[in-house]
């Protein structure tokens, strides 16, 4: 089971601590702000969205640049803002700051080089570190066709329930190894197929590429969700191969155990450099880790 929490830390990593010790934060997303908000609802490029669900949010952005994170943090109100910490590596995380006004989201982060002292930047009404977004009833055409399964992974109980996963919670530890089996399991037997490990490593591929790579545009990504579909198949058989101990044609969760700590409790693949790799270099070099 742990195996496929290498999936989860690599697509919400951004678990947020509080940093000041005059905001701390402590509460889930305002029930008011969750919901889909882009630049533009129906536009067809260019485009930018912020979904906000009660534990985090997920940005996307399509056009000339294209980018997608998700974020895990609590929030607190401070000065009639919504604040919340993002992190695009896990490590260096910064502060965002989100108001409701006009039936607009209004989002704000400060200057470089901030000090985490001084706020005025919240009052600066010609400061050029501020997003727009309109409230939209679906998230727009191009970004599910786009950012399709990333999407269906935050809409599901997998990052609420797993970003406890690295605190001595045992309950939510538990909490998180059910609800990752959940989404993976398709059939419902409590092991994982081909298919279903296959679907797994797509999807992390595809984070992979999508969250590294400089240049993604509309005509490369289905050529990567192509390539994904041919090679991923392969690797998942290999991971049978290496782990099917009682050769049962799936993996149970004592073998997806083995299989994570084998790759030294999944820092191998968390560590790598996927920057500008495309797809098969990608899954090359997951490949390599399991042939090490």
């Amino acid at each position: 089971m742990k195996f496929f929490l290498i999936i989860y830390f690599l697509i919400t990593i951004n678990l947020s601590s509080n940093a000041l010790a005059d905001i701390k934060l402590d509460q889930d997303f305002p029930i008011e702000m969750q919901g889909i908000w882009s630049s533009d609802c129906s536009a067809t490029n260019n485009i930018n969205s912020l979904i906000i669900y009660d534990y985090g949010s997920l940005y996307l952005d399509y056009g000339d640049y294209n980018y997608v994170s998700l974020s895990v943090s609590k929030t607190t109100n401070f000065n009639s803002w919504t604040v919340y910490e993002w992190s695009s590596n896990g490590m260096d995380k910064e502060k965002y700051f989100l108001k409701l006004q006009n039936n607009k989201l209004i989002e704000k982060y400060p200057p470089n080089n901030w000090n985490e002292i001084d706020y005025e930047f919240l009052n600066d009404s010609t400061s050029q570190n501020i997003t727009l977004y309109e409230k939209c009833n679906s998230i727009p055409t191009v970004l599910s066709l786009f950012y399709g399964p990333i999407i269906n992974f935050s809409d599901s109980n997998v990052p609420k329930l797993c970003n406890s996963y690295i605190s001595q919670d045992k309950n939510m530890r538990n909490k998180c190894k059910i609800s990752l089996m959940n989404y993976f399991d398709v059939s419902k037997d409590l092991e994982l197929s081909a298919a279903e490990i296959t679907r797994a490593i797509k999807l992390l591929v595809l984070y992979l590429y999508m969250n590294n790579a400089d240049q993604i545009n509309p005509e490369t990504v289905p050529i990567s969700k192509l390539l994904s579909f041919t090679i991923v198949p392969s690797l998942s058989q290999l991971f049978l191969l290496n782990y099917d101990f009682d050769n049962s044609q799936t993996l149970s969760t004592e073998e997806i155990r083995l299989a994570y700590f084998d790759l030294d409790e999944g820092k191998k693949v968390l560590n790598q450099n996927y920057q500008n790799l495309d797809i098969k270099e990608i899954i090359d070099s997951i490949t390599d880790l399991l042939n090490y």
